[in-house]
């Protein structure tokens, strides 16, 4: 946050800019200028880095509401500070920038807490511990952190770790009752809403993890069915704030109540790009996050040791691998590292865990690994420090480009 201390608002540096703005664009268009495409500041759609457009006297933004839902408290905050001093754009002030900015850091620490709470169901404290500073400092998810913390993916992060906890808390919604039943359908609602692809995740790990029969499975089915019937209020409350908003926006902006709103974007399914995306230089996974080969070693053990967790987590890393490297940008733009892999690290940090609990009693192995992991914390950081916000690259393989963020 330091180092983001001096970033100028409307430029590509800024906390509301290109994608970014495209999620954020709800809350002041229709808190702050009641929907009125006149009152809006002049050209702001251009000053935003056009992460939205404004067509036919309407904002159009193909991203869903669920990020700007997750920022509203931080919305209100920069409201409140404009209010005892206006200064800038209402909505687009320096306030409602800094503010925005912090809601992103805020979340990643409280899913980094959840994510600790549920790493401890399965190992002891001090590797819970590792497992949290790996994926805070090995990975690009500090970058999500920090530097661009407003994009969607450290919003997923959290809700996901969320997520993994409440399962587990619940017995796979075997015990709930109203408070927490409406916080998991919440959570599950905001999830798959500000990112689609993640219905993968939701469904793998309810229906599969620590699964060991089809029976166990179709007893959380029927039991997650029964918490719906019971509770039926709840599932329309959490409907009525997460789902309800995006079906109306869509009808005002597209004239249906579900519409795909990313329009010619899409999926290659007979050419994915899975090479460059595992290890191109150009935001490839293992290029920028070294440290999933640790979590591709424990899923290795899992499979030897005949664990659920080696099927899996090998079949859903298999799954999300083919999905993103078929996406038609399968860089997934200016991005840190393949940034929808932020999204994954909750469920993947099982293979960590794993890993290291395999190695923590070899005193020689151990330090070999505790080597590894500083070294890539330092490479990251250090590769972060000299991002500008986008790779620029002449092909896929341009090494060159990637070998400069290390100098």
């Amino acid at each position: 946050m330091w180092h983001n201390r001096t970033n100028q608002i409307f430029t590509y540096h800024g906390e509301i800019y290109a994608d970014k703005a495209g999620y954020y664009i709800y809350l002041p268009f229709f808190l702050n200028y009641r929907a009125d495409i006149n009152a809006l500041p002049s050209d702001i759609e251009k000053k935003t880095g056009l992460g939205f457009k404004i067509d036919e006297g309407k904002i159009i933004t193909k991203y869903t509401a669920g990020v700007a839902i997750l920022q509203i408290p931080f919305y209100l905050l920069s409201e409140f500070l404009f209010l005892v001093r206006p200064t800038g754009y209402a909505g687009f002030s320096l306030y409602h920038h800094k503010a925005i900015a912090f809601s992103g850091l805020f979340y990643s620490w409280i899913g980094f807490w959840f994510l600790f709470r549920f790493m401890r169901y399965y190992f002891e404290d001090k590797i819970s511990f590792m497992i949290i500073l790996s994926v805070m400092l090995a990975t690009n998810t500090l970058y999500y952190c920090t530097k661009e913390s407003n994009f969607s993916h450290i919003y997923s992060f959290f809700l996901i770790s969320v997520y993994l906890f409440l399962l587990k808390k619940t017995d796979f919604i075997r015990y709930t009752n109203t408070k927490i039943f409406f916080i998991f359908l919440t959570t599950t609602f905001l999830i798959v809403l500000i990112r689609p692809t993640n219905t993968v995740l939701v469904f793998t790990v309810f229906l599969f993890l620590d699964s060991n029969s089809l029976t166990n499975t179709l007893n959380r089915i029927y039991n997650f069915f029964m918490a719906l019937a019971r509770y039926w209020w709840v599932s329309l409350a959490a409907f009525s704030i997460v789902i309800l908003p995006q079906l109306l926006y869509w009808k005002y902006a597209y004239g249906h109540f579900i519409t795909y709103s990313y329009k010619n974007e899409g999926f290659n399914w007979f050419n994915p790009h899975i090479l460059e995306f595992l290890i191109a230089p150009n935001n490839g996974i293992f290029a920028f996050s070294p440290i999933l080969v640790f979590i591709l070693l424990g899923i290795a053990i899992c499979l030897r040791r005949n664990y659920n967790h080696g099927y899996l987590l090998s079949v859903f890393f298999l799954i999300m691998v083919y999905l993103y490297s078929s996406w038609w940008c399968y860089s997934f733009g200016c991005s840190y590292g393949s940034r929808n892999m932020v999204d994954l690290y909750p469920l993947l940090s099982l293979g960590l865990g794993h890993f290291y609990k395999s190695v923590i009693n070899q005193k020689k192995v151990f330090l070999i690994t505790l080597f590894f992991l500083i070294l890539f914390s330092l490479i990251n950081i250090k590769m972060i420090f000299n991002f500008d916000m986008c790779m620029y690259v002449k092909n896929d393989w341009d090494w060159e480009a990637w070998i400069k963020l290390l100098l």
